[in-house]
């Protein structure tokens, strides 16, 4: 699935397109979706809090994610990927930037 980090406003957005997608590469390789989520179009949004060793604090929250059967399962599976695939790779220098980061997870991006 593809993975976005950040919002327009959001910290997040500091961190270099290159930072971002070795994050969503990361994250990628611990997603496991069934056929049927892929093409679902539905996708979910994280809010995943880190520690400054790239460790996941606690778990990651559902902000949006659609209210069907589906939906629910590809936010769970989400969550699991973010949390499976920690430690992550960020550069410490940018902490402040990647401590709180705004996941989008698109299924259809597989």
């Amino acid at each position: 699935g593809t993975v976005t980090a950040g919002k327009a406003s959001g910290a997040d957005t500091q961190l270099t397109q290159s930072e971002i997608g070795l994050l969503m590469a990361q994250i990628k390789k611990c997603w496991n979706l069934l056929p049927s989520q892929i093409s679902s179009g539905v996708t979910a949004e994280l809010v995943v809090t880190l520690n400054q060793d790239g460790s996941v604090s606690g778990k990651p929250k559902v902000v949006s994610a659609d209210s069907s059967d589906i939906g629910a399962q590809i936010a769970q599976s989400a969550q699991r990927a973010v949390l499976e695939c920690q430690p992550y790779k960020l550069p410490p220098a940018k902490y402040a930037q990647w401590n709180q980061l705004d996941l989008v997870m698109d299924p259809a991006g597989q």
